[in-house]
């Protein structure tokens, strides 16, 4: 339980970082609602599963028919305003939470492990005293 306890200030970290992703993704306008935007940078952040032109929000591909041959014509999707940003956020933040962060819970946990490992022999000869003292 004390290696929970420790882990804290990293859970503080973390959420102040996810929350002012969850506050930069919103602040690009792109028509996603807050719950939606929470939703992406979860998806991006913790399941690593993300799509540039979702982040936008980008139109979907037009079809079109033309009248001569009947043939369906499918366009490019239009692209959006910020999606060139959005791209630059997917980077910067996949970094920055996935691999930063991570790594810093690492060392907070081995540091709780050392902390804990240290105190084992000492925990250890304390319970055997009390069997001892018990009798």
């Amino acid at each position: 339980t004390q290696t929970m306890w420790d882990m804290g200030p990293f859970l503080l970290v973390f959420s102040l970082y996810f929350l002012a992703s969850v506050n930069m993704f919103y602040a690009l306008n792109t028509g996603h609602s807050f719950k939606d935007c929470f939703m992406q940078v979860y998806q991006m952040v913790i399941l690593g599963n993300a799509d540039s032109s979702v982040l936008a929000n980008t139109d979907a591909p037009e079809m079109n028919v033309d009248p001569l041959t009947g043939a369906v014509l499918q366009s490019d999707p239009p692209e959006a305003s910020n999606l060139y940003v959005a791209r630059a956020m997917l980077i910067f933040m996949s970094f920055v939470i996935g691999v930063t962060l991570m790594n810093l819970f690492l060392a907070m946990l081995c540091l709780s492990y050392a902390n804990a490992h240290d105190a084992a022999h000492l925990s250890f000869m304390r319970s055997q005293l009390k069997l001892l003292l018990d009798q």
